[in-house]
This record gives structure tokens, C-alpha cells and sequence, in this order.
């Protein structure tokens, strides 16, 4: 699982910063079921608006930050039966929908530099995903509902 994100502060008032993010992530999973096996990808696109704050705690900074925005999300694969001798290939999901997704970070970073700085920490995201694909020899393809990721950033700021 793999991500790129891009934000920008708006406006500023005291500490809290309101802004814009775009991101994009991109996840490649394993299907092993008895039926069949297979591969799966999800791309994802989002904007969001957050809020943000940074209090400071000696030579560290804290920035908390929540946001709200919409996800388009695509997903593809292929599908294989594993009670044919060679495994053949006999299903391809493909399922798009623009669904309402929410995240929330916290970082850590040392202050240092005061227009570069590097930030780290964890990184969690809600998807509102309602698809739920049928499978040709049984079940369903489910969307998914919470990811976690740790989130490392250089960030500029005048």
C-alpha cells in the first residue's frame, strides 16, 4: 500500500490552520478463497478539507489535524479457479464509485529548520465505500471501511 498526498493551509487564525489536501493511494491484495483465488488493486483519489493545529512541546511540535472530503475509488483484478488444472482465469471485477471519506493525523516533528521540517506519525482514514461486487462462484467483493497508515512529510512553510 502506497500513497501521495498534497496539502495546502488557506487561511490561518492563532494556531489552527484550515487547508486543502489531494491524495492518491494505491493498495494490490491477495484473493484466497475455496472457489477461487486471485488479485486485486483499489485506486484512490480524494480532496478534502481539513483543520489543523501544532502545539509545541519543547523541541518538538505536535499537529493534530481532522478532515472531511469525498474518495473516488476503482477497483480491478482478476480471478483464477483453482479446481481447473491450470488455474484459469474466469473472472474480472471492475467496480468505480465516488463515495464520502474522513481522516485524522497526528505528527511529530523536531523543530529545527524553520522552513523544512520532517514530520511522522499515524495516519487514519474512513472510506464511506458502499459497493459490494458479486463473485461468479459465490460471495461478494466488499468495500473496504477504515485504513491506518504511518504518514512521513516534508513540509515547507514560509
Amino acid at each position: 500500500h502506497w500513497g501521495v498526498r498534497g496539502e495546502l493551509d488557506l487561511a490561518l487564525r492563532g494556531r489552527w490552520h484550515l487547508g486543502a489536501a489531494v491524495s492518491y493511494s494505491h493498495a494490490e491484495y491477495p484473493v484466497y478463497r475455496d472457489v477461487d483465488t486471485g488479485d486485486l488493486q483499489s485506486s484512490h483519489l480524494s480532496g478534502t478539507g481539513y483543520a489543523s493545529t501544532v502545539l509545541s512541546l519543547g523541541p518538538l511540535e505536535v499537529r493534530a489535524l481532522g478532515g472531511v472530503g469525498f474518495v473516488g475509488t476503482y477497483v480491478n483484478g482478476v480471478l483464477y479457479d483453482p479446481a481447473t488444472p491450470n488455474q484459469s482465469a474466469y473472472a474480472w471485477p471492475d467496480m468505480f464509485g465516488v463515495y464520502p471519506t474522513a481522516e485524522a493525523s497526528f505528527g511529530l516533528r523536531l523543530i529545527g529548520e524553520r522552513t523544512w521540517q520532517l514530520e511522522a506519525g499515524p495516519y487514519l482514514r474512513w472510506l464511506g465505500e458502499s459497493f459490494s461486487a458479486p463473485m461468479p462462484s459465490g460471495g461478494r467483493i466488499a468495500a473496504r471501511g477504515w485504513e491506518t497508515m504511518i504518514d512521513v512529510a516534508v513540509r515547507w512553510k514560509r
